[in-house]
């Protein structure tokens, strides 16, 4: 297997002995630039900063530095590793964009009643990914053909008439013997050019085994069909009625 086919078919067991080889300092790093284990900066109290575990974070938590079987961990973004949805959406918002980091906000705008706009909240770029054209590409590849390819795992967030890209994913928590299973599906579309970045975890209760493909997925591709129809709507709704020419009679019809 390859990179692009390893993601279309989330292949863990690829993934675990390329972390291994590459080691855990790489992996760390990207995940650092992508924004996990740091909080996106959304004014609300709520917001944690999730967890990249290293070397220093183990040895206080576990008396030992990361090891093999850590690493093949990290490599899916399982073991000690924790993100929010938020981390999540605005990670594939920085695949999906090319690799810039926006400010995450809440609110676009404050307008009135009519419209008048009082307060803008403008677009600010934070950092730049610093990944190269080609990875990005293959990313954009692997996350495409997640949703599209017949080997892909999200088939059902796939739309007719717009192109999704995402990747799922399936995590465990908790004790044995209450352990509950966490699906996630996160992703940006249209895949060429996108509008969108998403990101959606569907919580399985104890003994129930949930799967980012047969239930986060689903979950995005009911949300993305209305959403895209809603547009159409607007757009058939905003396009001025085609004025029809009135037949002109010759002299002599």
């Amino acid at each position: 297997m390859n990179f692009v086919e390893a993601m279309t078919e989330s292949c863990d067991t690829w993934f675990y002995q390329v972390g291994i080889k590459t080691g855990a300092d790489p992996i760390i790093e990207w995940a650092q630039r992508l924004g996990f284990g740091a909080k996106c900066g959304i004014p609300l109290r709520g917001e944690v900063d999730g967890r990249v575990p290293t070397d220093q974070y183990m040895k206080a938590t576990h008396g030992r530095k990361l090891l093999n079987g850590d690493i093949a961990n990290l490599s899916i973004g399982q073991g000690d590793t924790q993100a929010t949805p938020l981390q999540m959406a605005q990670a594939f918002a920085i695949i999906g964009n090319g690799g810039t980091m926006h400010q995450t906000r809440l609110v676009q705008q404050v307008q009135t009643v009519d419209n008048e706009i009082v307060t803008a909240f403008q677009v600010r770029e934070k950092k730049t990914l610093g990944a190269s054209a080609d990875t990005i590409a293959q990313l954009r590849t692997g996350l495409i053909n997640a949703v599209n390819a017949p080997a892909g795992t999200a088939h059902q967030s796939s739309l007719e008439s717009v192109e999704v890209a995402g990747k799922t994913g399936t995590a465990q928590w908790g004790p044995k013997n209450k352990e509950r299973t966490a699906a996630w599906f996160a992703g940006f579309v249209p895949a060429e050019k996108p509008q969108l970045a998403f990101a959606a975890l569907y919580e399985g209760d104890v003994g129930v085994n949930v799967h980012g493909g047969s239930n986060a997925a689903p979950m995005i591709g009911m949300i993305l069909k209305d959403v895209y129809k809603e547009n159409q709507n607007k757009k058939r709704r905003t396009e001025p009625p085609v004025k029809r020419a009135e037949p002109v009679e010759e002299e002599g019809d």
